[in-house]
């Protein structure tokens, strides 16, 4: 192996160190600082503009408040979000099983149905929490 063949790897090897280092940082701040409370964390802007919520709206309190460990309360305020982790751990186990970080031959594959209908949870879910019906108002964070 040239050194020119290892650039690649280290190059990914420093992404994937700072992409942790960032997601470390940004939940150590999430844990001491409440967004409901501080203003230097920024509003949503379609939510400001047009009143609506967005499919993300509600995402950084729910996520203070799972690093408090208050589930029902994050699932409160972005139950899409919530119910979204596990999927996003099933990814990346995926992807570590294809790219040979999981030993022996295990595969770990998505459905493809699966990801397809992501884009259509994700309209819908943006739909249904703005109607002002019960019990869809009960998807808009409080």
């Amino acid at each position: 192996m040239t050194d020119t063949d290892s650039q690649p790897q280290r190059f990914v090897a420093i992404r994937k160190f700072t992409f942790v280092v960032a997601a470390l940082a940004a939940l150590t701040v999430l844990y001491y600082a409440n967004p409901a409370a501080d203003s230097h964390f920024p509003a949503c802007p379609l939510h400001n503009f047009t009143g609506l919520h967005c499919p993300g709206c509600g995402t950084l309190r729910a996520i203070h408040c799972l690093v408090h460990g208050h589930l029902l309360a994050a699932f409160r305020l972005n139950p899409l979000m919530l119910l979204s982790l596990p999927l996003i751990a099933w990814l990346k186990l995926e992807q570590a099983s294809y790219s040979g970080r999981i030993p022996g031959n295990l595969r770990i594959s998505v459905p493809g149905k699966i990801i397809h209908s992501l884009p259509w949870i994700v309209i819908a879910y943006f739909v249904l929490r703005n109607l002002p019906l019960f019990p869809f108002n009960l998807l808009a964070p409080s």
